[in-house]
């Protein structure tokens, strides 16, 4: 009898999985479209902000030019021609002083903005990371469904092949003949697939980290694969459980972003009232008007210096407008309500978010316990049935029925480490914990 071997393909063992993830977080965020994107509208909030402070100082004005001129006059003694040329400069200083509470209003808008504006980068860099190690890991799923699938057309083809003598010397009917071939065309079919899926998840993740160079990725253990996050979860992990439920609203970004809202809008309305009151206003001015003029007989430059300073208080009332401040009242009014009614929906979301993350977190470490043991036992099943086949004591069908139950049971398992990873990263992010890894620095989110 052609004795049977079988192979049970495991994960490579890589040491350093965690530094190769760092450092494709590193390169991935320096290509990301969203985070360079967000980069910008953070430095365009930055400037808008400094431009907000810069209303409560006085401002300053330089302008200077040169006239020339030329005149006719008639008298008594016939037409006289006067040609001349003047050069004029100034230097004038504006301070607003007080404009009804309008620049302070406009301060704390631009604040408000800036803040959402740097939650909006922290959000961008957290999803992107959550993207790219979704992507890498399943592209490490199919790598290792490849070995395995590997292993499964070997071991049809040997069952193949082992059928096929048996029905020639009439041990075995062509019905199990039959049985053999399909389960070989099914292993090979299935190869071909996995093989098309495995190109797909490699080009995903390599338009996922966007670099002019195209990535090739070796296979990981994911068995002994541990994410750089491994140790700042469990350090989280029983405070966040006792605790997330009065945290989380101080700590979720959606949720500082959502409260930012709804303060901006507030602040808004409140401008938007004082449009019902008489306006009024503080400036405070200083001119220096330096001008010359030339005289054209002795092309001499006669310059004479203007100061003048100014402080002027203005009344303004609109008081009619055919109704256009009730409007925009109103219109401010719906704009914090809708903002309440997202907060409150953004509420309702993160706290049902993170409850679910951390129940089917409970879950996936109960259900890693019985897919481990339900390894353990489908390898010693393949052995058991080996030695079994090897005695005559059991058939083909039952020893490929073995071999299905590790194939299954192995897959199983891999999915549930990375189900358990991608949860640990997503409960981290929803409590406000950073994902960037220590070593991958982004300067202008902390300016």
């Amino acid at each position: 009898m052609k004795k049977l071997t079988i192979t049970l393909i495991f994960f490579s063992l890589n040491a350093f999985a965690s530094d190769h993830i760092t450092l494709l977080i590193k390169e991935g965020l320096r290509n990301s479209f969203d985070v360079r994107s967000q980069k910008l509208n953070f430095e365009k909030n930055l400037n808008e902000n400094s431009n907000s402070y810069a209303e409560l100082l006085p401002t300053f004005t330089w302008s200077r030019g040169r006239t020339y001129s030329k005149s006719e006059s008639y008298g008594d003694n016939g037409i006289a021609n006067t040609d001349s040329r003047s050069d004029s400069m100034s230097v004038s200083a504006n301070w607003t002083i007080w404009n009804n509470y309008s620049n302070i209003r406009n301060i704390q808008l631009a604040d408000l903005s800036l803040d959402n504006s740097k939650l909006a980068n922290k959000i961008a860099v957290q999803e992107y990371i959550l993207n790219l190690l979704d992507s890498y890991l399943n592209y490490q799923l199919l790598l290792n469904d490849r070995g395995i699938q590997l292993s499964n057309v070997e071991q049809s083809q040997w069952n193949y092949d082992e059928a096929k003598a048996q029905a020639t010397n009439g041990t075995k009917t062509k019905m199990d003949l039959v049985d053999s071939e399909i389960q070989l065309l099914n292993a090979k079919r299935s190869l071909v697939e996995l093989k098309n899926q495995i190109v797909l998840a490699e080009r995903r993740l390599n338009f996922v980290l966007n670099t002019k160079k195209i990535h090739k990725f070796e296979k990981i253990d994911m068995f002994k694969f541990m994410p750089y996050f491994e140790n700042i979860f469990h350090q989280r992990f029983g405070s966040i459980v006792s605790n997330w439920k009065k945290r989380y609203r101080k700590e979720n970004l959606a949720m500082l972003q959502a409260k930012n809202s709804l303060e901006s809008n507030l602040t808004s309305l409140k401008q938007t009232k004082l449009n019902y009151w008489p306006q009024f206003s503080l400036s405070a001015a200083h001119e220096i008007d330096m001008s010359g003029k030339v005289n054209p007989e002795t092309q001499e430059n006669q310059r004479g210096n203007l100061s003048n300073s100014s402080i002027s208080l203005n009344l303004t009332w609109q008081f009619w407008d055919w109704w256009a401040t009730p409007r925009n009242v109103d219109n401010a009014k719906k704009d914090f309500q809708i903002s309440r009614i997202n907060f409150k929906q953004t509420k309702f979301q993160i706290k049902n978010e993170i409850q679910n993350i951390i129940d089917q977190y409970q879950m996936i470490k109960q259900s890693l316990k019985i897919s481990r043991l339900t390894l353990k036992k489908a390898s010693k099943q393949v052995e058991y049935s080996r030695e079994m086949y090897r005695l005559g004591r059991t058939t083909l069908l039952r020893r490929q029925a073995a071999i299905s139950n590790y194939i299954s049971a192995r897959n199983s398992l891999a999915r549930r480490i990375k189900n358990e990873v991608m949860l640990k990263a997503r409960l981290l992010a929803a409590m406000g914990e950073t994902l960037i890894p220590e070593g991958v620095s982004l300067k202008w989110m902390n300016p």
